[in-house]
């Protein structure tokens, strides 16, 4: 059953870190407070906050909220860390300081994982809000797409993601500092090589986007970071890269693709992509089909934002066989041929 059991210890334990969250900690521990499943520990690390985080927390009065206070600023890796070594669950679920979970959202994972035995960790979808509204990722599903995909970013959403705890310590799988802002994702690079993972096809979660959340910067930290994971891939692929050439694989991989502005860039990015997909049928580090259709979906992400080449960029998409093995939808080619004809049309503007 699901009522609290916890002088047997929790079956799970959701894990949140928060420093300074006062203006939004209420609402997002009330949604897990309120989860139909209710066998949880909260677990909750406050990074030395300032504010009145730990006051409200305390306020709380849920026997379920452990607080864990840290008088010195550990920082993302160190604070959730902490968390992770004080966890008792039989599953580990994190959650940010500022989204909102759906109220099903612990026991539709619990269920994935429990009905998937030889899965070690899960994703799942969500929903943006605030300055940012609508599908916030669409994540790769399956194990070998997620696989696949780790060459180029991070593959989940990171306050949807649910962890074995066993599989944690018997790896020693922690967040390395090094990496930190994105540690989650050389985190991930680790685990997707030790036990199957996924991504449970399903909104879990409502991702608050702020000022403070996002990362605008082309080569700030966090990507200057990501470049580092997707090099040491790379690596492992067979294929040595100069740092420009990193830079460019970055930006084509990751969600936020930048503008491609002319064509000669387009080629390059289809040449590249080929390259990839030649270099893992020689050494087949990642499936080769779900590879293929990881690559396919960058190229058209690629491709989508090339809306400046004008219809060229439809015309290179249609031709290249780098699209075959994910043949893009009726709306799919409807979003090419508007961006394609609305930037031809803003370019041919006086």
């Amino acid at each position: 059953g699901d009522d609290i059991r916890m002088s047997r210890g929790p079956g799970l334990t959701v894990l949140r870190l928060v420093h300074d969250g006062a203006a939004h900690v209420r609402a997002a521990a009330g949604s897990i407070l309120s989860q139909t499943f209710r066998d949880f520990e909260f677990l909750v690390v406050d990074d030395a906050s300032d504010d009145r985080t730990v006051e409200i927390l305390e306020s709380l009065g849920d026997p379920r909220l452990r607080l864990v206070k840290s008088r010195e600023r550990l920082r993302f890796s160190g604070a959730l860390n902490l968390g992770l070594d004080q966890a008792r669950g039989e599953w580990i679920a994190r959650m940010d300081a500022d989204d909102i979970a759906l109220p099903d959202r612990l026991a539709r994972q619990r269920e994935f994982l429990r009905a998937r035995p030889e899965i070690g960790l899960c994703g799942g979808l969500a929903t943006a809000f605030g300055l940012r509204q609508g599908p916030y990722f669409r994540p790769p599903m399956t194990h070998p797409e997620i696989q696949a995909y780790l060459l180029f970013d991070s593959p989940f959403v990171h306050p949807t993601v649910m962890v074995r705890r066993d599989l944690l310590e018997r790896h020693g799988l922690r967040f390395d500092p090094a990496f930190c802002p994105a540690d989650d994702y050389e985190l991930w690079s680790r685990a997707a090589r030790l036990f199957p993972v996924a991504n449970l096809d399903r909104v879990v979660l409502r991702y608050r986007v702020h000022g403070a959340s996002l990362t605008e910067a082309t080569w700030g930290d966090m990507d200057a970071c990501a470049a580092r994971v997707a090099g040491r891939e790379l690596q492992a692929l067979g294929m040595t890269v100069d740092d420009e050439t990193l830079h460019f694989h970055r930006n084509l991989g990751r969600g936020r693709c930048f503008p491609i502005d002319d064509a000669a860039t387009l080629a390059r990015a289809e040449d590249w992509l080929t390259r990839l997909v030649a270099a893992n049928d020689a050494v087949r580090r990642y499936d080769p089909d779900a590879f293929r259709r990881v690559v396919a979906g960058i190229w058209f992400s690629a491709c989508y934002h090339a809306g400046q080449t004008g219809l060229n960029m439809v015309r290179r998409y249609a031709a290249s066989p780098l699209r075959r093995a994910r043949p893009a939808s009726a709306r799919e080619w409807a979003a090419l041929l508007h961006v394609a004809i609305r930037r031809r049309r803003e370019g041919a503007a006086p």
